[in-house]
């Protein structure tokens, strides 16, 4: 009769690298969209885990014996996977806020609709672009690059090996500051075109005092942000790729300083 029974230090090695799987699954951007039911974000965490267990060199692990040891270590690898999709969320979020500048200036920050995915009121403008760029973040297969980073993870850190550290800390501080220099990288060409109209308006209700500046700006804005939004698209698509070309960069720099 065959033995079907699983060594349990197998068995809690193979639960912390789910553990660090399924963390960076269901914080990283893309996977963690609300269209992907929990059920299939833990399907693909077993299904990863199941790949790269065999092939991991955790030969160096101790498996804790005290219950709060263990569960100290489970925290651990959940917390890998939440520190690297903090930093991928930030980009998007840079990216939302530098929408945000472009809505107001156009003067749309009342219009607004549901995000689905994280369900809250966002602005016109924020959801096209934060569209565009899942759009170009999966062209450029970047749900790939969060898999390849999950497993290069298990080359650096090992099994409770993850340690809070002042390196780590200030790379976190410096990705969040990032955050509005991304806002305003996607901003600049539209912010920059609105601003300009801006200024041109006043001095035509300088040199023309009878020109009620007040009733044709808000048209103007409008007309001038569409139309810029749609000549700028290729600027735009490119500064989403290097922002996420970027964000590798920074997820390899993140792994190293924990």
């Amino acid at each position: 009769m065959p033995n079907f029974f699983i060594p349990l230090d197998l068995s809690i090695r193979f639960t912390l690298v789910f553990l660090r799987i399924v963390g960076i699954v269901v914080f990283v951007p893309f996977y963690s969209h609300s269209a992907f039911p929990n059920v299939i974000k833990i399907s693909l965490s077993i299904i990863i885990t199941f790949a790269v267990f065999p092939i991991l060199n955790l030969q160096g692990f101790t498996t804790p014996l005290g219950a709060i040891s263990l569960v100290l270590v489970a925290v651990r690898e959940v917390l890998i996977g939440f520190v690297i999709g903090f930093a991928a969320q930030l980009v998007f979020t840079g990216i939302q806020f530098g929408a945000e500048l472009v809505t107001i200036q156009m003067g749309f920050s009342m219009a607004t609709i549901l995000d689905p995915n994280h369900q809250e009121q966002i602005t016109i403008i924020s959801q096209i672009y934060n569209f565009l760029a899942l759009i170009i973040f999966i062209h450029i297969k970047g749900h790939y690059m969060f898999l390849i980073a999950a497993v290069d993870t298990f080359k650096f850190i090992p099994i409770g090996g993850f340690s809070y550290s002042e390196d780590l800390a200030g790379q976190i501080i410096s990705l969040f500051s990032e955050l509005f220099v991304v806002g305003f990288y996607v901003a600049a060409p539209v912010f920059v075109a609105l601003f300009m109209t801006t200024v041109a308006l006043a001095l035509v209700s300088r040199v023309i005092p009878q020109l009620n500046v007040f009733i044709i700006l808000p048209l103007v804005q409008v007309l001038v942000g569409t139309v810029m939004i749609i000549v700028s698209i290729r600027v735009t698509v490119v500064t989403f790729e290097f922002l996420f070309g970027e964000l590798s960069k920074d997820l390899h720099t993140l792994i190293m300083a924990m």
